[in-house]
């Protein structure tokens, strides 16, 4: 449907980036009770590129890994909180440190938000 239109696909996808907004994500595993928290400016394409199956550049290869052995049906995306987009990284450390995720490398967003602040 897409492929005949790349422009209203374009257009689209804007509209849906803009709907879903800024925020920060949980994806859990639902046959290992895991999860992952993560943040972005734009939840739709972050969404699209952690369930993608030929993804390869994941920031977390654990749990891409975790979905190619066990199938993306056993994984779900849960908003967590909207925020401005200079909020994320403080907000996506709260929720790591609240909900402390199996996937997450807590220390990373840690040292990221020391350099910055």
């Amino acid at each position: 449907m897409f492929k005949r239109n790349p422009d209203k696909f374009r257009h689209n996808l804007k509209k849906y980036q803009t709907k879903l907004g800024c925020g920060v994500y949980r994806i859990n595993n639902l046959l290992e009770n895991k999860s992952y928290i993560g943040s972005s400016a734009y939840l739709l394409p972050k969404l699209f590129q952690h369930f993608n199956k030929k993804f390869k550049g994941a920031s977390n290869q654990t749990m891409q890994n975790d979905m190619r052995r066990l199938g993306h049906q056993w994984f779900s995306f849960e908003m967590l909180e909207h925020c401005k987009p200079e909020d994320l990284r403080i907000r996506e450390q709260f929720w790591i440190d609240t909900l402390k995720p199996f996937y997450n490398d807590v220390n990373a967003i840690k040292k990221e938000i020391k350099k910055t602040t």
